[in-house]
């Protein structure tokens, strides 16, 4: 017997290991007392029931440690598996990356093997509660049967605390990695928009100086022609890009596609931050003239180049509305002060300022950033 209670001692080491132990080696040591005489064999049974009774529920309490560490560990997994992904071609190399896959992977076998005796540890815990009287008929043939279950249970969570830490260690380092990388692409995005800002500023300085192409006048007259250039200046305070702006799409909340056509002419707005214009007359549809250049196209979604678009649908909206070119003049003329067609550009910005709400330019550019309440109420009725 004491070879027997040596070797449980050598093998148990860890004070939760040596507590639940203990109990084991009283039960069965007790047991084997009774049967050599030297006390009752059925005091020695209730002492043994006792005791086997508390290193059962020793062992259940181990078992509720690991459920918790093993749920701990899935978590860290899924959470380093995430990492893993999310990183990919986002790292200045693959050192940690490798080094996070691998643990990932040996912390998943390590959960899998762990779960699988958890589960027969379970089924020992229960067999010993459901046959505890017959068990104690004979203490020492459960023996080894014990000696693994302490040793077992409680040693689960120490093996998946190790994990936990390592892999919460790795997916650190990928995610600084992960920064290192993302702040070397920020640097470079940076120094890519400040070199396209100033090829950009460039290239519009460029155009802004070239001659104009189209005349800042209107040519229009009773039987038809072009409208003048709507085109505000640059402004102090230029608003941002709208990515993905459709100039057809905002024009169609306007217009029906039907009663007009866009037609892009490069280098319609050279000498113009921002321009366009409308072609009425001859019995055609209207036609909105745009400029088709990157850097002029990607104005026309911001505040004025919006301007400039609900303009130019302004004098579509007159023409449809009036009839003809003639009536337009006219019918425009009886509420400004400008003479021809330039009562026409003054309509169609009251129609504009009135249905988007703001102006663009001072007074009197392009040529009114405000209008009387007759002159609103009739520029309203074309939309």
């Amino acid at each position: 017997m004491k070879t027997m209670l040596d070797r449980l001692a050598k093998i148990l080491d860890t004070p939760t290991k040596k507590l639940v132990a203990s109990v084991v080696a009283a039960a069965v040591g007790l047991s084997l007392l009774g049967l050599t005489g030297y006390v009752s064999f059925g005091a020695a049974q209730n002492q043994a029931r006792t005791m086997l009774t508390q290193a059962s529920e020793a062992a259940k309490t181990s078992l509720r440690e690991f459920d918790s560490d093993a749920s701990g560990l899935e978590e860290k997994i899924t959470s380093a598996k995430a990492v893993f992904d999310a990183s990919k071609g986002k790292t200045a190399d693959e050192i940690a990356r490798k080094a996070l896959e691998k643990e990932i992977d040996v912390a998943s076998s390590q959960l899998r093997n762990a779960d699988r005796e958890a589960g027969e540890l379970r089924a020992i815990v229960s067999h010993v509660d459901r046959n505890l009287e017959k068990i104690l008929a004979w203490p020492p043939s459960i023996f080894d049967s014990y000696v693994q279950l302490v040793k077992s249970a409680a040693r689960l969570s120490d093996e998946l605390r190790g994990p936990q830490k390592q892999l919460s260690t790795l997916a650190n380092g990928v995610v600084q990695a992960q920064k290192s990388w993302q702040l070397e692409q920020d640097q470079l995005a940076a120094a890519a928009a400040a070199q396209a800002a100033e090829e950009a500023a460039r290239a519009q300085a460029e155009r802004l100086s070239k001659p104009k192409q189209i005349p800042s006048e209107s040519t229009l007259d009773p039987t038809g022609g072009a409208t003048a250039p709507s085109a505000p200046p640059p402004p102090d305070d230029p608003a941002p890009i709208v990515e993905g702006f459709n100039i057809e799409a905002y024009l169609s909340e306007f217009l029906p596609t039907s009663d007009y056509t866009v037609e892009y002419v490069t280098g319609l707005c050279d000498g113009y931050y921002i321009c366009g214009r409308t072609l009425v007359g001859g019995g055609a549809n209207p036609v909105i003239q745009l400029d088709d250049n990157p850097s002029v196209i990607s104005i026309y979604s911001t505040d004025a180049g919006k301007y400039v678009l609900v303009h130019e649908a302004a004098h579509v909206r007159q023409y449809l509305f009036y009839g003809s070119v003639a009536l337009m003049i006219s019918e425009s003329g009886r509420f400004v002060d400008y003479p021809g067609a330039a009562a026409v550009e003054y309509m169609a910005d009251c129609a504009t300022i009135e249905r988007i709400g703001y102006a663009l330019g001072g007074t009197g550019y392009p040529y009114t950033s405000s209008c009387t309440p007759e002159q609103y109420a009739e520029a309203s009725r074309i939309w």
